[in-house]
């Protein structure tokens, strides 16, 4: 049996007030659109109420990412992309709320150390490895606070 006791429970007004976007778009976010490849985030609570009308504060957390990123002028299918790609590789279910990532305002890197312990700095959706203390000066940390 899945528990949801400690996860938060917003509903999708209440979420999009918290990050400052429209209750439309926080619900497409979480559904997708009519004339789109499906949605840019997954709700924990997606099996208890279709369409998705409550999310968690982890996926609180990445709405207030993918409003920043959207802002940034990050398009949707980037998002996408990237989300299902960070999904893959972090093996969560909520890749946008992770700490090492970065941006230089049109694509995300993800900074992490791999096997032997070194820092790897990788572009998200095309996995191309960038020179770490060349470009990381020139991005971002994603923040999740307003």
């Amino acid at each position: 049996m899945t528990t949801f006791l400690g996860q938060g429970i917003y509903s999708i007004s209440e979420a999009a007030k918290l990050a400052r976007v429209s209750p439309q778009k926080v619900r497409a976010w979480f559904t997708g659109w009519k004339q789109s490849a499906g949605s840019v985030l997954r709700s924990d609570y997606a099996e208890l109420s279709e369409p998705s009308q409550l999310i968690s504060f982890l996926d609180l957390v990445e709405v207030a990412v993918a409003s920043g990123l959207r802002s940034k002028g990050f398009s949707l299918q980037y998002l996408r992309r990237a989300y299902h790609q960070l999904s893959t590789d972090l093996g969560t279910n909520h890749p946008f709320s992770h700490r090492k990532l970065m941006t230089d305002g049109k694509k995300l890197f993800l900074r992490a150390a791999d096997q032997s312990g070194d820092i790897e700095l990788r572009e998200v959706v095309e996995r191309q490895y960038a020179f770490d203390p060349v470009l990381r000066p020139y991005l971002d940390h994603i923040e999740w606070d307003h």
